[in-house]
């Protein structure tokens, strides 16, 4: 189980998505394709980046 310490924020943009940290967010944002953001999403999912 993860300790939930790690928020973030995601915003739609025009072709895009937009992610940040919530609890900093002046330290910057990615924005990510909508497919490269499906595809994190799907990993998250499947637990595969906690290794």
């Amino acid at each position: 189980m993860t300790d939930n310490s790690s928020c973030v924020e995601a915003a739609r943009l025009t072709g895009a998505v937009g992610v940040r940290d919530s609890k900093n967010p002046g330290v910057g944002n990615l924005v990510l394709s909508v497919e490269s953001f499906g595809g994190l999403l799907a990993r998250i999912k499947r637990d595969e980046l906690n290794h």
